[in-house]
């Protein structure tokens, strides 16, 4: 409750003076701010003592001079509950529903018999939670969604346009007004999308595989030849129709011609041929459609046999495998076998002793990141010599092949992209800020908070009078353009506007006590207001709101002309500081609530990886067809500071059909730590965008887990079937340059008039590539191969091995330089892209705001590019 105080003059001082003046049936009277209130909004309620004669006219006396008896108003407000008050301790309107504000003058027994009735609802939304019609779902199933909006005071807010998004989101994911739907299994976190509600409460989707609609086979170990003896695993897995591993399925294996099975999906190889080893699910499938997968085995103990073993596990032989080691001198094994016992080992150039306990030769060979070749070579005492080439992919870390490589991307926003001098143009945050600001709706705003709040003064015009009536011109109030600033803070962006040279009238009359009068311009050199936005990821989505009301101070006031009396000079002085402050506060924290705060959000959450799209489909190397890879992004981290904000994206790249299952520690990475602060930005170049060589592997992997590397490719006149048993490496270096690796490659090869009967081959290289960009499109150009290991069981002519070496060195060159360029075919640059909103302000709607210019460099590790900020 607050309190007015009146003065009433003495009837003895008024009769002296004035004569009988005082007039009876006086009443009090009750104004609000509006009798339609939203929440939040003040409830500016006033008392005022009228004579009842139908024009509200105040009690005075003859002289134009109120009583002085002191009377205190009371002011009720029904039902209480539904009330508040702000931080200035004025009563504002808060719960939703009628109300009552009355008011009364206890010590005169006068109360108010027709209060204004007041009707509050719900102000502009704020938070929003999210509810899913099921927890769990089938991949591919839709789910449906729903919205509960609410103000900040708890009220339901009805009506309003909603979306929902999905994190992770991108390929396989899709999202309406009414449902979300995921294709990959996962968990996942809904949120809604409503304008204006950054305080989301997401609701988790568990989403799981629907029923096999393919099969992938491998074999444990994988070799190119096996000897008598050994036995093998057929390790069969079962996809559904969107690429997830289902793992409860049934399964019959079956070998033909038919072999010893020792257990199930393992075979006992018990003597030399070639065999086809098959898996075939017994479980219900999609659509019923049969499900089988066959894999070859060729079992030969002829000749020395050399087997790579592995350095993990020196009991296990591999041709071809992964593990996780940092760069070092590393123990390399392998078993040497056959009908004779071997005279002289080496394995990677150095001599190997035999090790009695585990029978493998070893010796000590230095592996670096990335594959490392490592020949293995064999001589019996008749002089018979074989080799072979072992491929060993090494890195100290991998990034799991199911989630996202969290920070390989990262955004660097310096302050100049966020607010810079000059207002021109639209190459900073601040640009829009501006350009919102001195758009006529605040003004607008303000005009009809003074025009409502008239008059200034409820005094009189005449002789007797000594009071003026002031009142406001409405339309009157102006000002010079705005100034705008916009920084970083510590978690978000502070902003100020700056109004100079504020200017409005009014109009008074002249009286006998009080000179001056008729219309009076008034004018303050500036008044200037400050605003915080908050800056967090919330949802997948990069999330601004408003902190808080902004804070407003009031310049030097001058009234033009002079003669002006001290009571209206004051009046008209606490009218600006009081009245036309708080108006300018309650504009432009509604204005910052409804128009900037929504379109600002609505800019940083459309954050994504315009250049390279959800998907990516890539030609197959035989010209069959294409490759799929979904792209799925998450937002990993946000990190502010005065001098930059830097924003860390999670990228995963996922084949849309797994074509085989060969086991994989992940993604090799140099370093855990994906992300770069991009270094090099400048005031002119603010912007600095890094992409981890992990993104380049992350491709390269899944193009091999999409069964890219198998197939069949023609050179020249020859031809050969490819099946890469590792994944290929890239490896960014400085000067613009970088590494790219494939091993394990195993290839029957044909040169017709060469070689003519088709040969088994295990293969791989390294090639140099330069880096540059094309536009937006990152290219490796001159792909040269710098080494090339070949392992094979023949015996060939010099003139076979050099045109052996030939097609082979063509085909890796041809590979590496495809898979690079079509697998990433631009640059992974984030942008923001403006929202239709903007178009109120001549801003354009739609356009991309992001990195302009950019210039690209290598440092270890990463691609960096530095640029200008602006429309793209």
């Amino acid at each position: 409750m607050r309190t007015a105080t009146i003065v009433l003059a003495a009837l003895a001082a008024c009769a002296a003076s004035c004569g009988d003046n005082i007039r009876p049936g006086i009443e009090v009277s009750t104004q609000v701010a509006g009798t339609t209130l939203a929440a939040g909004d003040p409830v500016g309620a006033k008392c005022s003592v009228v004579y009842d004669d139908g024009a509200n006219t105040p009690v005075l006396d003859g002289s134009g001079n109120p009583l002085d008896d002191t009377t205190t108003f009371a002011i009720s407000y029904e039902a209480p509950s539904v009330f508040a008050t702000d931080a200035t301790g004025d009563v504002i309107a808060a719960i939703a529903g009628p109300a009552v504000v009355q008011c009364s003058a206890p010590s005169l027994g006068l109360v108010d018999d027709h209060p204004p009735a007041i009707t509050i609802v719900a102000g502009a939304p704020v938070r929003a939670v999210t509810h899913l019609e099921q927890a769990t779902t089938v991949a591919g199933d839709s789910d449906a969604a729903t919205c509960d909006v609410f103000d900040a005071f708890g009220n339901a807010v009805t009506g309003l346009a909603q979306a929902f998004a999905l994190s992770p989101s991108g390929a396989g994911t899709s999202a309406s007004d009414h449902d979300v739907t995921a294709d990959l299994a996962g968990t996942y976190d809904v949120t809604c999308v409503v304008a204006g509600a950054a305080d989301v409460a997401p609701a988790e989707l568990v989403v799981i595989p629907a029923l096999p609609a393919s099969i992938a086979g491998s074999l444990d170990p994988e070799r190119t030849l096996y000897a008598v003896d050994d036995q093998v695993t057929l390790v069969a897995a079962s996809f559904d129709s969107f690429g997830n591993r289902v793992d409860d399925v049934g399964y019959a294996y079956s070998s033909a011609p038919s072999l010893p099975t020792p257990a199930p999906a393992r075979f006992d190889l018990s003597q030399d041929g070639s065999y086809s080893l098959s898996a075939a699910v017994t479980t219900q499938t999609d659509n019923d459609v049969p499900l089988s997968v066959t894999l070859p085995v060729l079992v030969d103990s002829t000749g020395p046999v050399i087997q790579c073993m592995r350095v993990d596990a020196p009991g296990t032989a591999a041709d071809a495998y992964m593990i996780q080691q940092a760069p070092a001198t590393v123990v390399v094994p392998a078993r040497i076998s056959g009908a004779f016992d071997p005279q002289t080992v080496t394995i990677g150039g150095a001599t190997a002793t035999l090790d009695a306990g585990t029978g493998n030769y070893e010796a000590g060979v230095a592996m670096g990141f990335g594959m490392n070749f490592v020949d293995v070579v064999a001589t019996d005492k008749n002089g018979v010599q074989n080799s072979t080439t072992c491929f060993v992919l090494a890195a100290s870390t991998y990034a799991a092949e199911s989630g996202s490589l969290g920070g390989a991307l990262g955004l660097r926003l310096d302050p100049n992209a966020i607010g810079d001098a000059n207002p021109a143009g639209l190459n900073s945050l601040d640009d829009i800020f501006f350009t919102v600001l001195n758009s006529p709706g605040l003004r607008n705003l303000v005009d009809s908070a003074l025009s409502a709040d008239n008059p200034i003064h409820a005094g009189s015009c005449g002789i007797f009078a000594c009071e003026p009536n002031v009142t406001y011109n409405g339309g009157s109030i102006k000002w010079n353009t705005p100034v705008t600033t916009m920084s970083l803070v510590s978690g978000g962006l502070a902003a100020t506007v700056d109004l100079p040279n504020v200017q409005l009238s009014v109009n008074a009359c002249g009286t006998t006590c009080c000179i001056g009068g008729s219309t009076i311009s008034v004018t303050a050199d500036h008044i200037t207001a400050s605003v915080a936005f908050s800056l967090q990821l919330q949802g997948g989505k990069l999330r601004t709101a408003v902190s808080g009301s902004p804070t407003v101070t009031v310049g030097n006031i001058n009234l033009n002309g002079s003669g002006f009396c001290g009571f209206l000079i004051n009046l008209v002085q606490s009218f600006f500081t009081g009245t036309v402050k708080s108006a300018v506060q309650s504009a432009l924290t509604s204005f910052i609530n409804n128009n900037v705060g929504p379109l600002l959000d609505g800019i940083t959450s459309s954050l994504d990886i315009s250049t390279l799209g959800s998907s990516i489909s890539v030609p197959r190397l035989d010209g069959t067809g294409t490759v799929s890879l979904g792209l799925g992004v998450a937002f990993s981290s946000l990190d502010i500071s005065s001098s930059r904000a830097l924003l860390g994206i999670g990228t995963k790249f996922t084949p849309g059909t797994v074509a085989q299952t060969r086991p994989s520690l992940g993604i090799a990475e140099r370093s855990a730590t994906a992300l770069l602060d991009p270094p090099g930005t400048t005031a002119t170049r603010p912007v600095g965008i890094s992409a981890y060589e992990g993104v380049l592997n992350e491709v390269l992997h899944g193009l091999w887990r999409g069964g890219y590397f198998q197939a069949t490719i023609a050179i020249g006149g020859g031809s050969a079937v490819i099946d890469s048993e590792l994944p290929p490496v890239a490896t960014i270096l400085d000067n613009d340059t970088a590494d790219l690796a494939l091993g394990g490659v195993s290839a029957d090869l044909t040169i017709p008039g060469v070689i003519d009967q088709p040969i088994h081959v295990v293969f791989g290289g390294h090639a140099s590539a330069t880096v540059s960009m094309n536009g937006n499109e990152l290219v490796f150009g001159g792909v040269t191969l710098q080494h090339l290991f070949v392992s094979f069981s023949v015996t060939l002519s010099q003139s076979q091995r050099d045109a052996l070496a030939s097609f082979l060195t063509t085909a890796l060159q041809q590979t590496l330089g495809a898979a690079i360029n079509n697998g990433l075919p631009a640059f992974p640059i984030p942008s923001f892209t403006l929202p239709a909103s903007v178009s109120a302000f001549g801003l354009p709607a739609g356009a991309q705001l992001g990195i302009t210019s950019p210039v690209l460099t290598t440092a270890s590790q990463h691609c960096v590019l530095d640029g200008g900020f602006g429309v793209r």
